[in-house]
């Protein structure tokens, strides 16, 4: 059976190395609301940072990054795999969603959330989307 993980309010760093950990020891994940994860920071240094990103490159060798909240997440915990073979394995074994189709019972994690960060600014991944 696979855990389900709902992301609202979880701050993105602390969430995808939780989720890398699982994932490396051969657990299932199911990521809901990966829109509402939070990354901690002013919107305008992360908006900045995600658009460099965006831009160097080519559209032909990459690095490709993704727009899509869900998709973001995923490639978030990505680069915190291996780059081999037991990685590729693991990746497979991770799946990200907008929303929470089906309504899905999700499971609790102990990882840092927004109310934690104490009136710190932030940006969740949906906005983030939708301004690069």
């Amino acid at each position: 059976m696979a855990e389900v993980i709902d992301a609202e309010g979880k701050i993105l760093g602390r969430l995808a190395s939780h989720v890398a950990e699982g994932v490396r020891d051969g657990d299932e994940i199911r990521i809901v609301n990966s829109e509402k994860a939070v990354i901690s920071g002013t919107p305008e240094e992360i908006f900045e940072d995600y658009r460099e990103r965006r831009g160097s490159g080519s559209k032909e060798k990459g690095p490709r990054f993704p727009k899509a909240p869900e998709r973001m997440l995923k490639r978030t915990v990505r680069g915190m795999l291996p780059d081999n073979s037991d990685g590729r394995e693991a990746f497979k074994r991770l799946k990200t969603y907008r929303g929470n189709p089906e309504g899905r019972e999700t499971d609790d994690i102990d990882v840092k959330t927004v109310g934690e960060l104490k009136g710190r600014k932030h940006v969740t991944l949906e906005k983030l989307s939708e301004n690069i």
